[in-house]
């Protein structure tokens, strides 16, 4: 990605456009908010198919007397990075409801709108009752095109080669959610089905194939308390790198993890076809981690992954102890003909691919282990010629709490826990009147190794 050199600061946006469209307005007409707007707030994640967002306004002219909002009006956002290298992001939102609506005196009142992207209020009129055949890729994206007008970015191949299924009542995007659930790759990491701010179409896209991508930021984000609580310089640059501030809470909580059977476990799936159970005695160090760390999906220098082997209890390595029993039905022979069947949503043909499936569900889990989140200046994020927020990497540096640290060259400085190469899980894009910032909820499978 390019960085810019024009003189402007590290949060700085223009907003272009906040355009109200009603159909209780006449045909053809649209109310401009943007010079009433305060705050706009807009959330992406990698596991949600959708938008949404929250904006807020101080109505000093009666306007929404007028109008009589009724849920359900399309609101299109459009903003840019202030330099001419970057292009506009524009996003259309229908208004899911009224949050709040409170006087701040007798002539103004603040409104605060709940807003979902477009495709969610079609999604919600829409019902899905009828059978696909074809890769979950395949499915899920003539789903999205027949019933939403979108279409996913670019294939990612998975386990499943050809599925046979029925959609059983289900708006487009729970259905596509649905088929998700089921979706692993080869090596059985979970798929994400996400939109993003930049892009019209939505991603269909393995864990694997995130975390060995490249970062696209040329240099770490830093945290020091002399360059937080947004504090800025003369070097548009460095300050554009500097972490505002962090939230490191809620994190590394193993016992829930062992309770949901996701560090051992055993796991059955009965074939009422054949009549037979397919057992599987799952470990999150054999099954998960080492495969991962053979393959190089956990990137060499941070490869210490966020479960110890040393852990016991009554002196048993905790990921041999079977802390739940989970048993399923697997395969039910429901396409059979006779002579071959195709595979139902929830069927495989071997051990092998029920074991890609629980690994799949686990690194789910594991993946929201390490949480921590960001607040940095947008403007890297926001150029608006690729997508660079949720489900890229990210790399994040801090400094180390011993005493005796010093900068000589070494990493001896840095603090292995928290700093490394991070996933974004999700992001928060909270625009001001003054500046935009973003909230990013990073994520990481490893550690960086105690010899860096």
């Amino acid at each position: 990605m390019a960085y810019g050199k024009e003189n402007y600061q590290a949060s700085s946006y223009i907003l272009k456009k906040v355009e109200l469209f009603s159909d209780a307005l006449v045909e053809g007409a649209s109310i401009r908010l943007e010079r009433i707007v305060s705050d706009i707030d807009i959330f992406e994640y990698v596991e949600r198919p959708y938008l949404t967002a929250n904006l807020v306004l101080v109505d000093n002219a009666g306007l929404f007397d007028q109008i009589n909002l009724v849920g359900g009006e399309r609101i299109e956002l459009e903003f840019k990075r202030p330099d001419t290298n970057s292009k506009e992001i524009s996003k259309s939102f229908i208004i899911h409801k009224i949050e709040t609506a409170a006087k701040i005196s007798d002539q103004a009142e603040v409104i605060s709108f709940s807003l979902v992207e477009d495709i969610v209020f079609t999604s919600v009129a829409t019902n899905i009752n009828r059978s696909y055949s074809g890769k979950p890729f395949t499915i899920i994206n003539n789903i999205l095109d027949e019933y939403l007008g979108k279409q996913l970015i670019e294939e990612n191949l998975t386990s499943q080669n050809k599925l046979k299924l029925i959609v059983p009542n289900m708006s487009p995007l729970i259905a596509c959610e649905w088929i998700r659930d089921r979706a692993v790759s080869e090596d059985g990491l979970p798929f994400y089905l996400y939109s993003t701010l930049v892009s019209d179409r939505l991603t269909f896209i393995d864990l694997g194939s995130m975390l060995t991508d490249n970062s696209p930021f040329r240099f770490p984000y830093n945290y020091s308390l002399s360059m937080s609580d947004y504090r800025k310089s003369d070097n548009q640059l460095s300050d554009s790198f500097n972490i505002l501030k962090y939230d490191y809470s809620d994190t590394e909580n193993l016992m829930d993890l062992v309770g949901l059977g996701n560090v051992g476990g055993r796991y059955g799936f009965y074939d009422v076809f054949s009549m037979k159970m397919r057992d599987i005695n799952f470990n999150v160090s054999k099954d998960v981690f080492e495969p991962m760390v053979n393959k190089s999906q956990l990137k060499r220098g941070q490869q210490r992954f966020i479960y110890s082997e040393d852990l016991k209890v009554n002196d048993i390595p905790l990921h041999e102890i079977e802390s739940k029993t989970i048993t399923t039905i697997g395969s039910s022979g429901v396409y059979y003909n006779g002579i071959s069947s195709d595979k139902a949503l929830d069927e495989e043909d071997s051990r092998e691919n029920y074991l890609k499936r629980v690994k799949g569900r686990v690194l789910t889990n594991f993946t929201k282990k390490s949480p921590i989140s960001i607040i940095v200046p947008a403007m890297n994020f926001i150029e608006g010629k690729e997508h660079l927020t949720i489900g890229r990497l990210i790399n994040l540096r801090f400094i180390t709490n011993l005493i005796d640290a010093t900068e000589n060259g070494t990493n001896i400085n840095i603090d292995k826990k928290k700093s490394g190469e991070y996933m974004i899980l999700a992001a928060r894009h909270m625009m001001k009147r003054e500046q935009y910032n973003i909230s990013l909820t990073c994520v990481k499978l490893a550690n960086l190794e105690e010899n860096l």
